[in-house]
């Protein structure tokens, strides 16, 4: 076995997986498959380059030393997966605009302020494509300020990345309809950035679902789409959990549309008359 530069034996590809997955469980509820060593690989190497380090076995050997430290928070941020694009599958975000909204603004006792909450928001365009498609449709609720739009990721690189509202050519190809380009979006050099107007409507924040606090409090819409899906199953249910605790009276969670909640957590039923995606906890009034 070849000899790490501290004299130590070199910690096989095997050796680092495992140890990267109890890491990512442990600090993030993250599931990663024993067929991932090539993830899990790729992503520390990149670390190592980040933080000048020799590869992606001193990476996990300097997290064996001291699992505490700001590089054990990189590791495990490193192994979230950022996939997102505008109004992914649009039919949630038209849903929310034509037929949730109207029933939130139109019912007897209904909230003053208006919260939504994008729980893995990821480089910020489920947040942004909801303030959006709501600043198109609500505009005086836009402007009382009784809108209010949260998003929140583990990653912090992400999320900083979200705060800055710019797109690639590609990103802003990927779902975003060339009318929201030409309304929300001004040319940023060699790609696009969000306008100013709606960059306010949405708070972008670093947060941790595993968290029992949610960062969030009186949500009436909660988007977790793909997100669950990455987690392992008692995770899954803490979270589900936390979310109920934090919907105000009347609100919903939206989940993917190739994720379910059947067998992960009786506790939510499926929303009549919307899609299949759509959940309230069971026995509340709509």
């Amino acid at each position: 076995m070849a000899e790490a530069r501290t004299g130590e034996p070199a910690l096989r590809a095997p050796e680092r997986l495992a140890f990267v997955q109890g890491l990512a469980r442990e600090r993030a509820g993250i599931a990663i498959a024993p067929d991932k060593e090539y993830f899990v690989e790729t992503r520390l190497e990149a670390l190592a380059r980040r933080r000048g380090l020799a590869g992606s076995g001193e990476v996990v050997r300097r997290l064996m030393a001291d699992p505490e430290g700001g590089l054990a928070f990189e590791a495990v941020e490193s192994m979230t997966v950022q996939e997102t694009l505008f109004f992914r599958d649009m039919h949630p975000f038209t849903t929310l605009r034509d037929v949730v909204m109207p029933g939130l603004l139109d019912h007897p006792a209904g909230p003053r302020e208006l919260v939504i909450w994008s729980a893995g928001c990821a480089t910020g365009q489920e947040p942004y494509s909801i303030a959006m498609v709501l600043r198109d449709r609500y505009p005086d609720l836009v402007a009382a300020g009784n809108l209010r739009i949260v998003g929140t990721d583990l990653s912090g690189t992400a999320v900083d990345r979200a705060r800055e509202g710019r797109y690639t050519h590609m990103e802003v190809n990927r779902g975003l309809p060339a009318a929201s380009l030409v309304r929300h979006f001004d040319e940023d050099g060699t790609g696009w950035r969000i306008r100013a107007g709606v960059r306010a409507m949405v708070e972008l924040r670093r947060g941790n679902l595993t968290s029992p606090m949610a960062p969030v409090a009186a949500a009436h819409v909660i988007f977790a789409r793909y997100v669950l899906m990455y987690l392992h199953l008692e995770a899954r249910r803490a979270i589900l959990a936390m979310f109920r605790r934090t919907l105000a009276p009347g609100g919903m969670l939206v989940i993917g549309a190739t994720e379910t909640l059947l067998g992960v957590d009786e506790h939510f039923e499926r929303c009549v008359g919307l899609e299949r995606n759509w959940y309230r906890p069971r026995g509340r009034a709509a």
